[in-house]
């Protein structure tokens, strides 16, 4: 599914140049303006077109979407954090992606659940 891969693709590129892989704030930057923002920009946008039926499931991907949401807001803080080389939005930036993480981890789990 071309959402997948979008997701995908991005989360990989971010990883590439995060944690144990950082080596400077110009790979960083290059990456979140080339490929994790544009990426994940589109796989939110999609992921937002989409609107489920059931109540049930309604709700997880309201889940999914605010985690998501929540991803991509990080990436565009650490974007504008290099920018101006301002530390204390790369913290603001680690909570909303933790945030995100975390609501992604709960729409896996009750997805897992259905099974």
């Amino acid at each position: 599914m071309i959402l997948d891969t979008m997701q995908r693709e991005a989360i990989e590129a971010y990883s590439k140049v995060t944690g144990s892989n950082y080596s400077g704030d110009d790979p960083l930057y290059e990456a979140l303006t080339k490929t994790v923002i544009p990426k994940y920009g589109f796989f939110v946008s999609r992921l937002t077109d989409i609107h489920p039926l059931q109540e049930e499931i309604k709700l997880m991907h309201k889940i999914y979407v605010e985690g998501a949401m929540l991803q991509l807001e990080s990436f565009k803080i650490v974007k504008e954090a290099i920018e101006k080389q301002d530390v204390n939005l790369v913290t603001k930036a680690n909570i909303k992606l933790s945030q995100g993480r975390e609501k992604i981890e709960e729409w896996r789990n009750r997805m897992n659940a259905l099974k």
